[in-house]
Parts: structure tokens; sequence; C-alpha cells
């Protein structure tokens, strides 16, 4: 009730200041960021941003606040004229920076641009531990850059040590990259620690228990865990059917599960391969084994 009442207060405040000085663009500037922060009304606080654009054109905070609004609404022209605009008026802050970043990478594909938009932003301010994951990503899955994208996860756990994305990436990387089996392990749990129920880092820290450790109860405790969450889990039915199957033998439920699997998504090539595996030495039936096997290859080849 309190933060309505000041939201209202700062409407009519602001609303006050409008009319008292309507050729003023800071306070047209201040009204739709109270509009948009205080009331979530997009569509006045537009209206408000390109009042104080149009009354200063070399005022950059207008050009940065709807750069920021239109790459929300996945307005990339838009988002990219303005976001260009606040940094040619020297309004180029670390947070615009990054914000165009975003727009040549999801509205133009340009990840050149955007690779070099997300290292301006970060060297104005390295604290955007999102931002580091971003770039992060760009280097391991279109560069294949593996240790720079381990330097920028590292990066992220350091300016937010509570972010567990950061933590699950680097653990991936320090498993894939380093093969350092113990500390990926480690981040892997700090990543549960600061979310219990981050599905990312359940994943990955099930497969490396069975996969190194091969220590079934911590194994299943993930993959269960993870059901418990999202029951339509196709990936937590498939390897929980695993490790069923391996450490429990008890291939009737394990069948089951994989099953399971690929009735919720029945592109899952892995679990086809699985299911043909199953099919092939447990159940004994060849010709439906070779079936799932040529599935799994048409999926992957797909």
């Amino acid at each position: 009730m309190k933060d309505l009442e000041f939201n209202k207060l700062a409407l009519k405040i602001c609303l006050e200041k409008v009319e008292e000085e309507p050729e003023n663009a800071s306070h047209w500037f201040t009204l739709g960021f109270t509009y948009h922060s205080f009331e979530g009304n997009r569509a006045e606080a537009i209206k408000c941003f390109e009042k104080a654009a149009d009354l200063d054109p070399e005022y950059a905070n207008p050009h940065a606040a709807l750069g920021e609004m239109y790459l929300d609404m996945a307005n990339y022209e838009k988002a990219k004229t303005h976001l260009v605009r606040a940094i040619e008026l020297g309004g180029g802050g670390a947070k615009v920076w990054i914000n165009l970043a975003k727009t040549h990478r999801d509205g133009f594909d340009d990840i050149t641009e955007c690779v070099e938009c997300f290292e301006k932003g970060l060297a104005i301010d390295d604290s955007d531990g999102t931002a580091w994951i971003q770039l992060g990503y760009i280097y391991e899955k279109t560069f294949q850059d593996q240790e720079t994208a381990l330097e920028c996860y590292a990066k992220a756990t350091l300016v937010e040590p509570e972010n567990e994305a950061g933590w699950n990436n680097a653990g991936f990387m320090i498993e894939m990259y380093l093969k350092d089996y113990d500390r990926a392990l480690e981040y892997y749990k700090k990543a549960i620690e600061i979310n219990p129920d981050y599905t990312y880092a359940l994943t990955n820290l099930g497969c490396l228990y069975n996969s190194v450790y091969t220590d079934g109860e911590n194994c299943m405790k993930c993959f269960a865990h993870l059901l418990k969450i999202n029951p339509n889990d196709a990936i937590a039915w498939h390897n929980q059917g695993i490790a069923i199957g391996r450490y429990k033998q008890d291939n009737e439920t394990a069948h089951q599960y994989i099953l399971k699997a690929l009735e919720i998504n029945p592109k899952y090539a892995d679990a086809w391969h699985t299911l043909g595996m199953i099919t092939k030495y447990i159940l004994e039936d060849e010709a439906e084994a070779q079936r799932c096997f040529r599935k799994a290859e048409e999926l992957r080849a797909a």
C-alpha cells in the first residue's frame, strides 16, 4: 500500500513539473521514467521520452531509454537507431553498449558487432554478470573459443557471486575443456546451492555423477529432483532411465522411463538410441532395435 501511494505521489509531482515547465526536456524524461518504472505504462513512457528528445535534440538519455524499450519490444530497427543516437550524443554508458550488443545479436544476427559492443560496455563497467555470460556463450558456441568462454563465465562468478548461471557454465567448461572433474563438481554444487531448482546445473551434476564418479545414489537424486520440478522434462526421464538400469539393474523401469522421454519429445535422438540399446540387448528384438537406431540417426542428421 505504501509503495502504491509513493508511486501515485511520484507521478503527481512529475505531472506538475511538466505542467509548470512544458518545454523542459528533463521533466518529460523523468515523467517517462516514472510511467515506465512505477506505473508500468510503456505507451505513455514512450510518448514522454519522444517528447524529451524532440525538445532537446542533444539530450542522450531519452534515446537510451527508447532504445532499451524498443529492444524489449523486439523492434530492433528502432532500438538500434535510438541506441546509436544515444552513443553519438555522448550517452554511451555500459548499459547502452550492452543493449546495442543484444540488438545486433537478436535483431540482425551480427555477431561481430555484438561482441564489440559487449566488450565496450564491459570495459566501461564490468559488474554485469549476465552480460559476461552472454558474451561467454558467443565465444563458446559461435567461435568455439573455450578458453575465452571460460574466462567470461569465471568473470561472471567474480562480479556476481550469486549468479548460478555463471557457476554452472564455468563448471561445464571446466569439465569438458579442462577435464578437471572435481572442480567442475564444486561449481555445479555452488550453482545448486544458490538455486536448488536450477535445472541446467542439476542436469550437468547428475550426468557428471554418472559418467565420472559412478555415484548412482547422487545421480538419481539429481534427476528425481528435476522430475519433481518439471514432470515433462524429457532429458530427466531419459537420464533417470539410464541410471535406474545401470545402478538398480531394473531394466523394465528403465525401459518405461525411456518411453516416457519419447512420449514427451518424439524427436529426442539420444532417447531413440537408448531405446534401441534396450530393445537389442534386453528385449532381444533386433528388427525393432535397428528401427530405433535408424530413427536416432535420422534425427541427428536433420
